[in-house]
């Protein structure tokens, strides 16, 4: 599913060509799960805390935020693709840390994971999230 502007293809991915590993995953809607894989927004707000830390998949969310494109982007002076992924993993980060303060723009808390190492992937794959940090079996 598409929603804006950024268009793929069909994704090539299947499971039986890769081993089988798990990796923690997190929904985000979008806007924000685009900008969080681009690595302009390095803080994910969450309302619990989180021991894990390492490699964390970003899944686009089947729904967009209640915040328009237009609106983030006004909001915190960034552009967005007007077209942006969903239902699957986009990309992916490493979570380094999780903060209950911080000066970034992005942060409002209560929780903040703190992301490096940003990465988009180059094709969706498709994937149902959940709520919070869940394991990803590819």
């Amino acid at each position: 599913m598409i929603c804006g502007a950024w268009h793929h293809r069909q994704s090539s991915y299947k499971p039986q060509d890769y081993p089988t590993m798990k990796v923690k995953g997190i929904s985000i809607r979008q806007p924000y799960a685009w900008l969080v894989v681009s690595g302009l927004k390095p803080i994910e707000n969450r309302s619990q805390n989180t021991r894990h830390r390492g490699r964390l998949l970003i899944l686009a969310s089947q729904k967009m935020h209640v915040h328009s494109v237009r609106e983030v982007s006004r909001r915190y002076g960034v552009e967005i693709p007007t077209l942006l992924p969903m239902a699957g993993i986009i990309g992916e980060v490493e979570l380094v840390d999780v903060v209950t303060s911080s000066r970034s723009k992005w942060f409002e808390g209560p929780f903040g994971l703190v992301l490096e190492n940003a990465r988009i992937w180059p094709k969706l794959v498709p994937y149902n999230g959940k709520l919070g940090l869940f394991d990803v079996e590819l």
